[in-house]
């Protein structure tokens, strides 16, 4: 079976890139939702680049590979209410500068391979990819490449625009487009209005049987509050560790839990996704109850849950904020273990 690791000519160039990068520190110009753009060679759609360090904390180059992630992430980093959790449930890929206890054994054996050795705070280069419902993990071929294509136009493309830039404000205003940079054009009219895209349609999985069980469950006057929230402890029992799904149902005036389960995002998190429905119906079996309305705060668990709230009969909404089930999710993570 074909490796999808990088090979060594795909590593070497992936450092070459990374030494300029480090030098120039482009994150000085930039704030982190500046965002730049270029072609993706495999979409030939736009990807986006966010230049993150000018807070000091966090140095890196991320690339978004589509409109959907730019948007998602925008939206993420703007709420209020974020968990810092959420950012890493965004599809993107990084080449970030860490200190020497970031690096792991798979990094320096690719380093020692080339004879690089690395000194300081925050000199090492490290390739990750962010995948929703997963630790940040090894880069595969196909996103380094795409990453590489980043890197080479920061170093060389960007320095030509230095002074036109620094003169304007870049677009951070998303309703339904943006303006972006456009690194790649090769002239100085290089913004390109970037539309919103439609929400991405996803075909739950819809157990029949079971609906019909619950279409005969007592109906309530309360609202639930239904969150789903990612456990900040990852579980190593798959290829590559993963944050469970805590899904909380629980009545909004009376701050009560009427279900709870969880869900693993195996073998991705559109799969995981496509359970909701089942999951939900399974967090309320034990009451055998069915709401007047049920309250989400994440789009995709909204479009989730559609069908079947068409199908069974209750209103479901989306709000910013589930202050019951946070209450509830906080008090259940501020218990001592058991045993």
């Amino acid at each position: 079976m074909k490796s999808n690791n990088p090979t060594r000519k795909q590593w070497k160039l992936a450092y070459e890139l990374a030494d300029p990068i480090k030098q120039m520190q482009p994150w000085r110009s930039f704030w982190e939702r500046e965002y730049l753009g270029f072609i993706n060679p495999f979409t030939e759609e736009p990807a986006f680049i966010s230049l993150m360090g000018r807070g000091g904390e966090h140095f890196a180059v991320a690339v978004y590979p589509d409109a959907a992630s730019l948007y998602r992430m925008h939206e993420l980093s703007t709420n209020e209410s974020l968990d810092p959790l959420d950012l890493m449930f965004v599809p993107h890929f990084q080449l970030s500068f860490e200190n020497r206890d970031m690096v792991e054994k798979e990094d320096r054996a690719v380093m020692k391979e080339l004879g690089r050795t690395y000194r300081g705070r925050f000199a090492w280069p490290i390739f990750r990819t962010y995948d929703p419902g997963f630790i940040p993990w090894f880069i595969t071929q196909k996103k380094l490449e795409l990453l590489c294509r980043a890197l080479y136009l920061i170093g060389e493309e960007l320095p030509r625009y230095a002074a036109q830039l620094s003169t304007i404000e870049l677009d951070t205003r998303f309703d339904e487009s943006c303006e972006v940079f456009m690194l790649d054009t090769g002239t100085e009219d290089a913004f390109r209005v970037i539309d919103r895209p439609a929400e991405k349609r996803i075909d739950p999985e819809l157990d029949f049987s079971t609906i019909a069980v619950a279409k005969g469950w007592k109906p309530i006057e309360n609202i639930i509050e239904f969150d789903m929230s990612f456990l900040p402890m990852p579980v190593d029992d798959y290829e590559r560790p993963y944050f469970p799904s805590v899904l909380m149902a629980v009545v909004e005036d009376a701050g009560m839990i009427v279900g709870f389960s969880m869900l693993q995002p195996i073998p991705d998190y559109s799969s995981m996704l496509k359970k909701l429905p089942s999951a939900f119906l399974e967090s309320l079996s034990s009451h055998g109850v069915i709401p007047h309305e049920v309250l989400v705060r994440n789009k995709q668990v909204f479009h989730a849950l559609k069908p079947l709230a068409s199908a069974i009969g209750f209103k479901l909404s989306i709000r910013d904020h589930l202050p019951a089930a946070k209450e509830a999710l906080d008090s259940m993570l501020d218990m001592p273990p058991m045993g």
